[in-house]
């Protein structure tokens, strides 16, 4: 049963991604995003310890619309992205969730370090003032502490949008899942604004309710980011982020501020 639910994950993906050159005849473009990306989130289990978890990686995406989508007439698109960062856990409740009358310790270990990845697809319909898109994702984290190795988890993705996305104009989003690339792993309900660049500065502005730590704890998280248009085709990307986190166990509470940060290059063909 694990194991078929990054298979219909990729299988979906597969799905999305041929839905474009099936719908229109007239040439598209494509957009490709790179970015390396760090931070901090903590979290933990109900049943087991409570950790600060370091993230470092790179992240990739590609979307594919045809030469109809954000205009009058209307048309599709199709985005495929996904992540993969090395994480390293700490544990910092001092009994690390143990009850006191265990003596083996086991259920105070933390994961050791890991590469994880994670996938997101999602298929878009949009024309100039609105547009709706759904699709599917799928990233491996810890369902429990003291797994052998993290499980694929997989979830619907879904994003509506009002407003132009002409140069110069802002749209309004909210969805379900991830909005960029570098928060493959860490979906969530989201909200938030962005500005499309002419020959100016653009903007992102983001608030989410999303997945944070090593396994499913939730935490709030504000995302800015600003794009830097450097040729009509190549443009630059810096983003940063906070996640608010206050977890409650047995025998602690813990409060935490965590930042993260990314930057990356965006080109268009």
């Amino acid at each position: 049963m694990r194991l078929r639910r990054p298979a219909l994950a990729l299988a979906a993906l597969s799905l999305v991604a041929t839905l474009p050159r099936a719908s229109r005849s007239a040439p598209g473009r494509v957009d490709v995003d790179v970015d390396g990306y760090a931070g901090r989130t903590t979290g933990g289990w109900a049943c087991g310890p409570t950790a600060h978890t370091t993230y470092g990686g790179g992240a990739a995406q590609v979307r594919y619309a045809d030469a109809h989508a954000g205009t009058r007439e209307g048309g599709v698109a199709a985005v495929v992205g996904g992540s993969v960062a090395r994480e390293t856990n700490q544990r910092i409740d001092p009994s690390g969730g143990c009850a006191p009358d265990d003596t083996r310790g086991v259920c105070g270990e933390v994961p050791a370090p890991r590469t994880m990845a994670a996938v997101q697809g999602r298929a878009d319909w949009s024309d100039e003032r609105w547009g709706v898109g759904v699709g599917v994702g799928s990233a491996q984290w810890w369902s429990n502490h003291d797994d052998a190795r993290p499980y694929w988890h997989t979830w619907p993705a879904f994003d509506a949008r009002i407003g132009r996305v002409s140069p110069g104009r802002t749209s309004a989003h909210v969805g379900l899942g991830t909005t960029v690339p570098t928060m493959a792993a860490r979906p969530g309900l989201y909200g938030g604004a962005v500005h499309t660049p002419d020959d100016d500065m653009g903007w992102e502005a983001w608030g989410s309710l999303t997945r944070c730590g090593p396994s499913f704890d939730l935490c709030a998280r504000a995302d800015g980011a600003f794009t830097f248009p450097l040729s009509p085709t190549l443009r630059l990307r810096a983003g940063l982020s906070l996640d608010w986190v206050d977890v409650s166990r047995a025998d602690l509470r813990v409060q935490a501020l965590d930042p993260a940060g990314s930057v990356g290059l965006g080109a268009r063909f």
